[in-house]
């Protein structure tokens, strides 16, 4: 599209400020190779910038940076199957803990003689002891402090997936 510039307006509105002859007429002639040879858009030509091929690149781009979420969110879900899995064999581990000092326990009120008392005793010095089971109540709480974080972290991916969908959606309304 072209656009219209009258040298003689200018010439003259740049003598009125104060120019000589010859810088309005070297002046009016720059602004007009750059307004009308100088590659100025106009609202028309700006329009038909928006093309469909333009927009197929973005929604292209779009299914890819949903795929690559879809794959972490993935990541994320098997690497908290993972951890419920070794909660549940800690978990396992202390009640096999619990019912073996449940047995010595039992054994302790059976016992006659201080002689079986001391054998006794050896035996559960190769058993958890308090300490030994606060330690695993300590490393139960971290990790699941960790699920914690990770289903919040999820929730957000979801979140985040749920808003990349609706973008294609929303742009075909407008």
């Amino acid at each position: 599209m072209s656009v219209a510039f009258d040298t003689h307006a200018a010439v003259k509105r740049l003598r009125q400020a104060g120019f000589d002859e010859g810088q309005a007429e070297a002046l009016s002639e720059t602004l007009q190779g750059a307004v009308v040879g100088g590659g100025l858009a106009a609202k028309a030509d700006l329009a038909g910038l928006a093309t469909e091929a333009g927009l197929a690149g973005v929604k292209s781009e779009l299914g890819e940076m949903k795929a690559s979420l879809a794959s972490k969110a993935e990541l994320g879900e098997v690497k908290l199957g993972e951890v419920k899995a070794e909660l549940g064999e800690v978990k396992a581990e202390l009640g096999e803990v619990k019912a073996e000092l449940g047995e010595v326990k039992a054994e302790l009120a059976n016992l006659a003689s201080k002689a079986e008392l001391g054998e006794v005793r050896a035996s559960l010095a190769n058993l958890a002891t308090k300490a030994e089971l606060a330690e695993v109540k300590i490393e139960l709480k971290t990790e699941l402090t960790q699920v914690k974080s990770d289903l919040v972290w999820l929730k957000r991916l979801g979140a985040l997936i749920a808003a990349l969908l609706a973008v294609p959606i929303l742009r075909d309304l407008l």
